[in-house]
């Protein structure tokens, strides 16, 4: 490691910088809870990389380390509750920006995405989500004996039109009209540096994993920039092939060079990069990589 310190697992410190300048002013550190040794807390199996949800029923909540999880309805066949650690991606700040509205904000919601896993726990790469409409309890039939209402005359027609309005929005419930950022949130994102398209994709680039210890995260540093508008490092999303790279630096000597390939993932102005292929790149003169 180039900072000379070792790897160790910040399991959902990614998570926390990517939404802290969204949700809270700062990074929320929880410390960690002692747990009796006679009562240890019971959490299902983990579930294999590379699966997916599809239309999972569930609620969204806040994490103490500052980020946020889905939690299903579904339980396991023990009966536990599974949680998934959601991560930064465009479809995180629809949940983040659903989840601040005070009207939604307990609504649960369906979710579709791809499952990782990191550190003992089970991540979660959004790509849908919608909230769940509440329902309402059925009406009363009406009395047999109601007696018949008049014909409308055509000045009564902008007062049925909003009766039918408010009927409507009671079965569908109080669904936003627009998930577009706000004026605010634009002018923010635009201070910065110009971000990298989200879905980009990154092939074979050449660098080496460095801790940040800032924020317990694990960034790729790039050995050669080849445009002028590509940041210095990027921030690796947690998955099982990251973990591997990790356990194999930490038993070389050095910090080796290393090949990765991905997709750029984008979230409040900030890049990522989901890693698809990492390898240990081979040494040699005038090899690059």
């Amino acid at each position: 490691m180039r900072s000379g310190r070792r790897f160790q697992h910040g399991l959902a410190a990614i998570v926390a910088i990517a939404t802290v300048d969204v949700v809270s002013p700062a990074i929320a550190q929880a410390p960690a809870a002692a747990t009796p040794a006679s009562a240890p807390r019971r959490r299902p199996a983990l579930l294999r990389e590379g699966a997916m949800l599809s239309l999972a029923r569930g609620r969204v909540e806040p994490i103490a380390e500052g980020g946020w999880r889905f939690v299903p309805d579904l339980r396991d066949a023990n009966g536990l509750e599974r949680e998934f650690i959601l991560l930064p991606n465009p479809v995180l700040e629809d949940v983040v920006r659903l989840a601040n509205r005070p009207e939604s904000a307990k609504r649960p919601v369906e979710v579709s995405g791809e499952i990782l896993t990191y550190g003992g726990r089970n991540w979660l790469l959004l790509s849908f989500t919608s909230p769940i409409a509440e329902a309402t309890p059925p009406s009363s039939p009406p009395p047999p004996t109601a007696p018949a209402r008049p014909a409308p005359r055509p000045d009564d027609e902008e007062r049925i039109a909003d009766e039918l309005e408010r009927k409507l929005l009671e079965q569908v419930g109080n669904v936003p009209a627009s998930l577009a950022p706000s004026e605010a949130e634009l002018a923010a994102a635009a201070t910065g540096p110009a971000p990298i398209a989200n879905g980009s994709l990154l092939q074979s680039r050449r660098g080496h994993l460095v801790r940040d210890t800032a924020t317990g995260g694990t960034r790729f540093v790039f050995t050669h920039q080849r445009e002028a508008i590509e940041p210095a490092s990027l921030v690796l999303l947690p998955c099982r092939m990251l973990e591997v790279a990790e356990a194999r630096l930490r038993q070389t000597e050095g910090n080796p060079a290393l090949v990765v390939t991905g997709t750029v993932v984008s979230f409040a102005g900030r890049n990522y990069l989901r890693p698809t292929a990492i390898r240990f790149a081979a040494e040699g003169k005038g090899l690059d990589p």
